[in-house]
């Protein structure tokens, strides 16, 4: 019996490698944060033989199951192997877009199908991008409005530094485009389906350390076919004096449907919630419409109202939260309505 077991193999069990602590101290604007183990960010043979180490812990606490689970995890890899893997379906007019991992891979692949039915299309295996010996993931992707083009971003070797692709779907193919430091890109398409913004990291100076690498993020208007040289930044923290943003973040611009209004957001971390900014029109001034402090959770639009999902406002935090929206083409959230309370 597997209880029989356990005492057994515990007490004959390896000790487990003890990671070496080594403090690094962080001010984070008056606050010191020890961090003991910095060194692995870095990586190396160090990090390796540590990692190499707890897995051989791990396999000997497990070799006394193999046996008795041999044939339950035959079973189970079977059932697993029967059908695909569907995740991240997206609707745009009459097609689906998603996520399909084959039985027996790991890597999922881009598909398109007709909502009507029919057979499905591949679109990107990402396979085909794999270099240097590294394998290719999907991480993200955005159909324009249109159903014609999906932006991609594409990382190698589980990095998640993305590069950003666009496919055209009649054709299946990859256009030009190839964009790179686009993390956390976050396309988003014109009405047209012929542009989209995008967020696009700093491209790193000689020297700079690794903790720089969100700092000065950009917004972007891309253009399709044309050269990334030309793509015009709309919005960053060294780009705009109005609002004045910290350099450190994440940031990004979202198109609002059928309105000439833009939206921009900018979070700094995990435990803040995002403000958001409008533009109403063209080359028009960024106004802020939600602050941080309003704890917006998720937002939603339709038309020019906004939908917002909060635990804030009113000098308080609600710990229930509520649903609240407001016209963006003219309000902010001091006038939202309140839709559902908490």
């Amino acid at each position: 019996m597997l209880f029989a077991i356990v005492p057994l193999f515990v007490q004959a069990q390896s000790a487990p490698p003890i990671a070496p602590v080594r403090p690094v101290t962080d001010d984070y604007f008056g606050t010191e944060v020890i961090d003991p183990y910095r060194w692995m960010e870095a990586g190396g043979p160090e990090l390796l033989d540590y990692m190499q180490a707890e897995n051989a812990v791990t396999e000997q606490a497990l070799a006394p199951f193999a046996a008795q689970d041999a044939q339950f995890l035959d079973e189970l890899k079977q059932l697993a192997d029967t059908v695909p893997l569907i995740n991240g379906v997206q609707r745009t007019l009459d097609q689906y877009f998603y996520l399909e991992t084959p039985p027996g891979k790991s890597d999922a692949r881009l598909m398109t199908r007709a909502v009507a039915g029919g057979a499905a299309k591949l679109l990107l295996d990402p396979s085909t991008l794999a270099a240097e010996g590294r394998h290719a993931a999907i991480d993200y992707f955005v159909p324009a409005p249109n159903a014609s083009y999906v932006a991609v971003g594409v990382s190698l070797g589980g990095s998640e530094n993305s590069v950003l692709h666009v496919i055209d779907v009649s054709r299946g193919k990859l256009l030009g485009e190839s964009i790179s430091r686009a993390q956390e890109g976050a396309p988003s398409w014109t009405d047209d389906s012929r542009r989209f913004y995008f967020a696009r990291l700093q491209e790193m100076p000689p020297g700079a350390p690794a903790s720089a690498k969100y700092d000065n993020m950009r917004v972007y208007l891309h253009q399709l076919g044309s050269d990334e040289a030309r793509d015009q930044p709309v919005f960053g923290p060294d780009l705009t004096r109005d609002p004045v943003l910290p350099r450190y973040g994440l940031i990004a611009v979202h198109v609002v449907p059928g309105t000439k209004l833009l939206l921009a957001s900018q979070v700094t971390g995990v435990v803040e919630t995002p403000a958001y900014w409008v533009r109403r029109a063209a080359h028009g001034p960024w106004i802020r419409v939600i602050a941080h402090e309003d704890g917006a959770l998720a937002i939603d639009t339709h038309g020019s109202r906004i939908y917002v999902m909060t635990k804030g406002g009113a000098g308080k935090e609600l710990s229930n939260g509520r649903v609240v929206s407001f016209d963006l083409a003219r309000d902010d959230f001091s006038r939202a309505h309140v839709e559902l309370p908490e």
